[in-house]
């Protein structure tokens, strides 16, 4: 059947409904061998069984799920033996390789260094601490860990109130050589936290999300060719990086795979649209958004020229 949300819903009210010793030999590997082309999005794992898991029950049907999220089930503070425990699942070694989201509000310094200590970062492939405000200095706290989780892919950390210093203690960590996704929108990294991203390559990223982060031109100064050499998919929304930025990014040639790119709201006018027309290296553009700039109609056409698949 084709794959669903509901349909992930009423497979995991029937999983519920079998003995763990069933599970764990007949029915979990006719699931996963039916799940394989199932988007890992729809496989998130119930509340109820992270709930069993506090309470110390085996949930092998934990092992058909690829994301778990963490809300802290109860008021009180998630700890270390917590965030240890969902990765060290009996019956459940598929889980080590899973999408672990990471969703505590509050998380506070405690909850960063109840990560930290767990030793969970070794294992998984991503981290989501989407909207916690990382304060006095936890994503420092953190660094460290982050840089030797081997598996890391995505790090998502949208929301989190860092500055400059705090993505200058992240990039100044070694690692990070499978990341493939970090997102940091609506933080107040500035230009100067730009830098300091920019200060060193990032070999497999493919996706960069950077909105509304005070962004100036400045930031983009110091982009040279090898720092972003497959980033395919490129957020700059609401950073007020103007013509001169653009500029900076097309004279690069760092962003020949680059596939999309978001420039909304960005205070361009008919200077950067001109600097677009004109790239050379961004042939694999196929959507570029400019909407929310003083952009004319004229020098938008000449976007349109270079770009003929262009969506607005």
């Amino acid at each position: 059947m084709p794959p669903t949300v509901s349909r992930w819903i009423e497979l995991c009210q029937l999983l519920d409904a079998f003995e763990a010793k069933t599970l764990s030999g007949r029915v979990m590997p006719y699931v996963n061998g039916s799940m394989s082309a199932w988007p890992d999005a729809y496989r998130v794992a119930p509340r109820r069984w992270i709930e069993r898991i506090r309470e110390g029950e085996e949930i092998p049907q934990l092992a058909c799920a690829r994301e778990i999220i963490w809300r802290g089930i109860t008021n009180a503070l998630v700890g270390e033996e917590d965030f240890a425990g969902l990765i060290d699942l009996p019956g459940s070694p598929t889980l080590e390789a899973s999408d672990i989201m990471v969703t505590v509000d509050p998380l506070g310094f405690d909850g960063v260094v109840a990560i930290e200590r767990s030793g969970c970062l070794e294992h998984i492939s991503r981290l989501s601490l989407p909207r916690n405000q990382l304060e006095r200095g936890e994503l420092r706290v953190l660094a460290g860990a982050l840089a030797v989780a081997p598996e890391l892919k995505t790090l998502e950390l949208a929301g989190c109130g860092l500055g400059p210093r705090d993505i200058e203690a992240l990039v100044r960590r070694p690692g990070f050589e499978k990341l493939e996704v970090l997102d940091l929108e609506d933080n107040r990294i500035d230009s100067l936290g730009l830098r300091h991203l920019l200060s060193r390559p990032w070999p497999s990223l493919k996706k960069l999300m950077l909105g509304n982060n005070r962004i100036s031109s400045s930031g983009l100064e110091g982009l040279e060719d090898g720092v972003l050499p497959g980033v395919e998919h490129l957020n700059l929304m609401g950073n007020p990086i103007g013509d001169d930025g653009v500029r900076w990014m097309c004279d690069t040639g760092g962003f020949s795979k680059l596939r999309y790119l978001d420039l909304t709201d960005c205070s361009l006018f008919d200077g950067a649209a001109r600097a677009l027309a004109q790239a050379t290296h961004l042939e694999n553009l196929e959507r570029l958004k400019l909407g929310l700039n003083v952009i004319s109609q004229d020098a938008y056409e000449l976007v349109l020229d270079q770009f003929p698949r262009l969506l607005r």
